[in-house]
């Protein structure tokens, strides 16, 4: 595949972006992001964000923005977005190694970002390639937002932590076998457990609503116990035989 990972910088590019957002699905007006935000994001003078695409065969199939917090050292990215048709090629894990490497040239060390907790393709990505860690759980973060958010589902979501020393997903200390499985009936005081998380969240809430709910719930429970009252954090992902699982750790 004749893949080329760039940072953009002209306004054309910005316009070959909406076409991914338009391709992705996001919703027209409130859910797609204007080119002009795009070039703020992509200065040079001041260096402001990091804004990148990939290119195959002269068209952009994918993309990747990010932006300064309050800290100097610290970046916040907001989306990475590929053309259906071309997901699962490795064309996230490009972008994300891309930015990843162009923020630790500019002295970046970490970089933040949120997910939905149930998007097991993400989290694959995110946690156990890239090694970033889930550090926060939001219950339904974008409430009452317009933009192509689900108003039958709530939108739940994990602030990401990247730091960007890190490349994969932490290592559990025991083995699979020895790990409990937290479910909303059983919730061990481990220092190091498993949530259960489904194996097609998007399919879900295309196809069975009502399913997808259900597992919202059961797993919105899970979370608040450990990560907003425990304070555990998301180091990992594992997919094996028995399904999708977050590895949860106190430390």
């Amino acid at each position: 595949m004749n893949m080329i990972i760039r940072e953009l910088r002209e306004t054309e590019e910005f316009y070959d972006v909406l076409k991914v957002q338009e391709a992705v699905g996001f919703a027209p007006v409130y859910g797609t992001v204007a080119p002009h935000i795009f070039k703020a994001f992509s200065m040079k003078e001041p260096l402001t964000g990091i804004v990148l695409g990939a290119y195959l065969n002269k068209d952009m199939v994918g993309y990747l923005y990010d932006f300064p917090t309050s800290l100097p050292n610290e970046h916040y990215m907001h989306g990475v977005h590929v053309v259906p048709k071309y997901q699962g090629q490795g064309i996230g894990e490009e972008l994300m190694r891309g930015m990843r490497e162009i923020a630790l040239r500019r002295g970046i060390v970490s970089i933040y970002w949120t997910y939905d907790p149930l998007e097991g393709k993400n989290a694959n990505l995110y946690l156990r390639k890239c090694g970033a860690e889930a550090i926060r759980y939001f219950k339904d973060y974008y409430k009452d937002i317009q933009g192509g958010f689900s108003d039958k589902v709530p939108n739940d979501r994990f602030l990401a932590k990247w730091d960007l020393k890190m490349v994969g997903g932490k290592k559990p200390k025991a083995s699979l076998e020895e790990l409990e499985v937290a479910t909303e009936g059983s919730m061990p005081d481990d220092k190091e457990i498993l949530l259960e998380i489904p194996q097609d969240f998007t399919g879900l809430m295309k196809n069975d609503v009502e399913k997808a709910l259900e597992w919202r719930v059961i797993t919105q429970k899970v979370l608040e116990e450990y990560m907003t009252r425990r304070g555990y954090k998301a180091c990992n992902f594992i997919q094996c035989e028995k399904g999708n699982f977050y590895l949860l750790s106190a430390d």
